[in-house]
């Protein structure tokens, strides 16, 4: 089923997870405006959700990114 086709059948939430189970790029290394991090999922609405180095899990700090704001490396 085609990305557009998915989502009007069954929603953004729904897309979501269904993006981040096929998530290439979880766990990979980025940096943030000059801040180290790691890929840790997608929001439901399709936000990429980066877990920024040196915050504790008490204190976590996450930054959900839109696309464009970072590259993955895809080799475009």
């Amino acid at each position: 089923m085609q990305g557009q086709q998915f989502w009007q059948d069954r929603g953004s939430a729904e897309l979501a997870v269904a993006y981040q189970q096929r998530l290439v790029n979880l766990g990979q290394a980025v940096t943030v405006a000059g801040q180290p991090g790691r890929v840790i999922g997608v929001a439901g609405d399709g936000r990429l959700c980066v877990h920024l180095d040196g915050a504790t899990r008490e204190k976590a700090t996450l930054r959900y990114l839109q696309p464009g704001e970072i590259h993955l490396g895809y080799g475009l």
